[in-house]
């Protein structure tokens, strides 16, 4: 019997050096755990600039967000393993 399947929703605009960071860190954790995930340009879309302008990247976790500026790659992999 395998865990369900994560969805990892990342939210990030052009140009952000802390999300190039957070996605290198992602890619990796990537390369050991499948999950599902979901690149967001938040400059699509009006209310998800309003919301989270200043906080990004945001990297939401089954639909709760879990980390905000930066990502903590063993937090990630337990998570994920979870």
């Amino acid at each position: 019997m395998t865990a369900n399947r994560h969805t990892v929703n990342f939210y990030t605009k052009e140009g952000c050096h802390l999300c190039e960071v957070a996605l290198e860190i992602i890619d990796l954790v990537a390369e050991k755990i499948d999950f599902q995930f979901n690149s967001i340009d938040i400059t699509k879309d009006e209310e998800l600039m309003m919301k989270f302008d200043l906080e990004i990247p945001v990297i939401e976790i089954d639909k709760e967000i879990v980390f905000v500026h930066k990502v903590d790659k063993q937090k990630l992999i337990s998570i994920l393993k979870s």
